[in-house]
């Protein structure tokens, strides 16, 4: 019997062993899971973040192309404007250049017309004046105002001094017109 309370108590306590074993595996296996799940919970969590963070990313890039996209066209616009108003200049300065010279022969004419200037000096003048000042007026490139100077000119060759003096005026005034309109032009450009 002695054998058999050993064995009785023996088995007794392996099975207390066992019980108190699969116990504590049992309770690792629990925190395993719980780590395991809470990694995963974890991991659910950066996906999902991550994603956020890369619609807010594709956002902000298209709001870059976007901006590139403005600026370039905004370069491409002052470059535009840079160029019109460049040549406008050009255009402003030929004009302004035979205005002016307009101006100084017109001044001259009417120092002669009262007397100030001999006949011989006024001759002297005026051809050469005339033949300069077609250079200065074909640059303008207003055929209007060509037309009109050489009506001028042959007024002037046909001694004809009071029909000169009308269609040189009338050259004048377009050409002030011509400059105004330029500046004007400019004004609104540079707005």
């Amino acid at each position: 019997m002695r054998k058999g309370i050993a064995l009785f108590v023996t088995t007794l306590l392996l099975s207390l062993l066992l019980m108190t074993g699969c116990g504590g595996a049992q309770g690792e296996y629990d925190a395993v899971v719980a780590d395991r799940d809470a990694a995963k919970a974890q991991v659910s969590s950066l996906q999902a973040e991550v994603t956020s963070l890369q619609t807010e990313l594709n956002e902000l890039q298209a709001s870059l192309n976007e901006t590139q996209m403005a600026l370039d066209t905004a370069n491409a616009n002052y470059e535009d404007l840079k160029s019109d108003v460049t040549s406008t200049w050009a255009a402003l300065d030929t004009k302004i250049e035979a205005a002016g010279m307009i101006f100084s022969y017109y001044s001259y004419a009417n120092k002669y017309s009262v007397g100030l200037i001999s006949d011989s000096e006024f001759e002297d003048t005026s051809s050469r004046f005339l033949a300069n000042f077609g250079g200065v007026i074909n640059p303008v490139g207003n055929a209007e105002l060509f037309q009109m100077w050489e009506d001028a000119v042959l007024a002037a060759g046909q001694g004809d001094s009071n029909e000169f003096m009308t269609k040189f005026a009338a050259v004048m005034d377009l050409l002030t017109e011509l400059v105004e309109e330029d500046v004007a032009a400019m004004d609104v450009k540079l707005r």
